[in-house]
Parts: structure tokens; C-alpha cells; sequence
């Protein structure tokens, strides 16, 4: 923006609430940068640790992944050694018409698992990332313990020495355990994004939230009501959401004043659309309805803790996926098992929710008002006032609101005059 023409354009209460706007806009953008590099440093240090191990270990892999190939193809050969094996694993031994199995092949079946779970746990890490890009919190939690689990189970299997294909190597260079922080992470970003107006029905929202939480409940070892805590905590954060900018198109068309007004106007009501979310996929979440006798996320659990490993790895696209030389106790482990002993009954959602909103309401309050600095005159104002209350009129005159308000706050709820009205008041005195 050229400097003249700001001042031969603007008067200069206009030029002042540009250098105010613009201030402002410095500071937000330096606490921005120092949050992004005092957060992700320790991230870029152990990254540079790990690529500098994998850079050592890559001849290494691909040497071991070729004879575990060349491997799987003689295994393939002997398919009828293989039917062999299994009749004499369930009878008492060699029958009549039943062939010897040489014990040379047992040591391959015994190879082939092993091989087979050593590759399972070097296809994890792309797994997890991929569904994570996909939203898909809950598989890759489940993943990830999958992961686990058959990495323990070979690190005490007798076998491994005698399976060769550099196993113990392949075994040590495989860390499962770097994956549950990421998994963590992507959890706790999509619980904490803005809802938008563009956003999709109430249901897949609800149903979205609930496998992210399940997915934090398996891999922290969360209760209910931590859960909940951690559910307030993160919305928080989603209250106050900047609009973002216009096109030119759109700043063309518009003078400052209304673009001014305008800007105001969708803040105010993209914050009004996260509040009321919020506390609409709360009541979905946590609380019961006349069709269930409990929340979302509890029938989410219940649902889960029998899904065994079999059903989880099925998702995927049986090419990325390799079953079918995996042992047993492999595929009917469970990964969500660790919940069973959970209680999943709801206490202290008034209590917690209480503190939200008042947490909430200190916070928007600052905020809302420094929003509210930009716009100039009272008709703009006004215009800002009308469009929330229109709103807010909607959502107050349906029922299903007054349910949502009396399961999670057991009284009704008028953010209106809660957290906006005074908004508007401080701005006028």
C-alpha cells in the first residue's frame, strides 16, 4: 500500500485505524513466530537424528527386503508342505494319508511370520501418516498399537536368531514408539479446529469428534472425565478464529468502511457458530438421548473394544497389507482391549462445562472488543448487532438447542447475553 496515496485517499481517523489494524497484525504475527519455533525446534532436532540413522540402515533394509521377497516366493512352491503342516498341527500326528512335513519347513513357516510381521511393522509408519492426512485418528491409534504389540512379541520370540534375513537388525531399526506423539498431536489439532459455516451436517461432525477421543482415551489412558476436561480445553482454542482475508475482487467492490463492518460481521458470527457447536456436539458426545441410553463417544468404545487386528488391517488396500502370513495371535489381538476396565460413565459435565464458558467468555472478551475498534460508526454497528441476534433468535427458538442446554449446563443458555451483549455495551460506553 503506498503511503501518499493512503493519505490522499483516507482522512485521517481512517489512516490511524489502518496503523492500528496494522500494529496489531505485527505484534499477532511475532507471537505466531515465536510459538512456531520455540514448538517445532526439539521436533527438527530429533528428525534430523532419526533421517541420519534410516540414511545408514537403507542398503541394509533392501538387502533384507530381497531375501525376504526371494523367500516368499518359496514359500509359495510349497503350498502342499503348507497343508501338510496344518493337519498335523491340529491331529496327534502323522495319520494315514498324511505326509511327513520336514522340519526344514517348519523353520520357513516360522521364517515366513516373522518375515511377514517384520515387514507389518516397517509398513506402519507410512500407514499411520496416511491415515492421519485422512482424519482418521481412532485406525492409526489402533494401528499403532498393533504395532506395538507384535514388536514386543518378537523381541521374546526364540525364533528370531535362527529366521535370519538380518531380523534382529530390521527389529532394532523399526521404532514403533516415535509414532504415538504424532498421533497425539493430529488428535488434539482437528479437536481444536474452528467449526465454519461450510462445514458438514451436525452428525459427521459429532461422529469426527468421537473417534478423535477415543483415539486420545486409548492412546493416554484417559478416563471420561479427563476426556471431557481435555474435550473444553481444545474448543477453547476454536472459539476465536480469524476470518479469512478477502479476495481483491471482493476489496474492489467494497469501500474501507464496509469492508471494516464486513470482516466484523463474519467474525463475530464465526464465533458464534464455534460456540454454539460446541456445546451442540458436547450434548452429542456425552450425554444420553431418548433413542440412547448413553453419549456418542461411549457407544464409539463399546463398539471398538472387539475389533481385533484382522478387521483393522482389512481397511487398508490388501497391497499395502499382508496378512496372510501373519500368526494368529497377531490378528485376533484387540488394540482397543486396554479400555475395557474403563469407566465410561459421564460425571462432571455441568462443572466442566461451567468452566468453559467462563474461560471462554474472558477470553472473547478482550478479543470481541478489540474487533469491534475497527468499525467506525453506529450504523455499522448495528448491522454487526442484527446479524447476531437473527442468529441467535434461530437457535434459541428450537427445541433441540434447549435439550442441548439443559443435559450439559442443566439450564438454559443465552449466549447472546452471556458473551455478546456486553461486547457491545463496553464498545458504546
Amino acid at each position: 500500500m503506498d503511503v501518499l496515496n493512503l493519505f490522499e485517499e483516507n482522512t485521517v481517523e481512517q489512516v490511524r485505524a489502518i496503523e492500528k489494524r496494522t500494529r496489531n497484525e505485527i505484534e499477532r504475527k511475532k507471537e505466531e513466530l515465536r510459538f512456531l519455533v520455540g514448538e517445532r525446534y526439539r521436533e527438527l532436532i530429533v528428525a534430523a537424528d532419526v533421517i541420519k540413522t534410516m540414511s545408514g540402515s537403507a542398503q541394509e533394509i533392501n538387502d533384507s527386503l530381497a531375501q525376504l521377497s526371494a523367500h516368499r516366493t518359496r514359500l509359495q512352491r510349497e503350498r502342499r508342505h503348507l497343508q501338510a503342516f496344518a493337519r498335523r498341527r491340529h491331529g496327534d500326528g502323522v495319520g494315514v494319508g498324511q505326509e511327513a512335513v520336514d522340519p526344514r519347513f517348519e523353520l520357513r513357516v516360522r521364517r515366513s511370520q516373522i518375515g511377514a510381521q517384520i515387514r507389518l511393522l516397517l509398513d506402519t509408519p507410512e500407514l499411520v501418516y496416511s491415515s492421519l492426512e485422512s482424519q482418521s485418528c481412532l485406525s492409526a491409534a489402533q494401528l499403532f498399537f498393533i504395532a506395538s504389540h507384535v514388536h514386543t512379541h518378537l523381541e521374546l520370540n526364540p525364533d528370531l536368531e535362527e529366521a535370519g534375513l538380518k531380523a534382529e537388525a530390521l527389529l532394532r531399526w523399526s521404532d514403533v514408539g516415535q509414532l504415538k506423539k504424532p498421533v497425539v498431536a493430529r488428535c488434539r489439532e482437528l479437536l481444536a479446529q474452528p467449526i465454519t459455516f461450510s462445514a458438514g451436517s451436525l452428525c459427521d461432525r459429532s461422529q469426527a469428534f468421537a473417534q478423535h477421543l477415543a483415539a486420545l482415551m486409548l492412546l493416554n489412558g484417559l478416563g471420561i472425565e479427563a476426556v471431557i476436561a481435555d474435550f473444553f480445553s481444545l474448543r477453547s482454542v476454536a472459539a476465536w478464529h480469524r476470518n479469512p482475508a478477502y479476495t481483491l475482487q471482493q476489496s474492489i467492490e467494497l469501500t474501507f468502511r464496509d469492508m471494516e463492518t464486513e470482516t466484523s460481521k463474519a467474525q463475530f458470527l464465526l464465533v458464534a457458530t464455534n460456540l454454539l457447536s460446541s456445546v451442540e456436539i458436547c450434548h452429542t458426545l456425552f450425554s444420553s438421548s431418548a433413542q440412547f441410553e448413553s453419549g456418542l463417544l461411549q457407544r464409539i468404545v463399546q463398539e471398538k473394544l472387539q475389533v481385533n487386528a484382522r478387521l483393522v488391517l482389512a481397511s487398508f488396500d490388501s497391497a499395502q497389507v499382508g496378512t496372510r502370513h501373519l500368526p494368529e495371535y497377531v490378528l485376533a489381538y484387540q488394540p482397543m482391549q486396554n479400555l475395557e476396565d474403563c469407566d465410561l460413565t459421564v460425571r462432571g459435565l455441568k462443572a466442566a462445562a461451567d468452566e468453559w464458558l467462563e474461560r471462554t467468555r474472558e477470553f472473547l472478551n478482550y478479543q470481541l472488543v478489540e474487533a469491534l475498534n475497527f468499525v467506525s460508526d453506529l450504523a455499522s454497528l448495528y448491522s454487526i448487532r442484527c446479524a447476531l441476534l437473527a442468529q441467535f433468535k434461530e437457535v434459541n427458538a428450537s427445541p433441540d438447542w434447549a435439550t442441548c442446554c439443559s443435559a450439559v449446563f442443566e439450564r438454559r443458555l443465552d449466549l447472546w447475553s452471556e458473551i455478546f451483549q456486553p461486547v457491545f455495551h463496553t464498545k458504546l460506553t
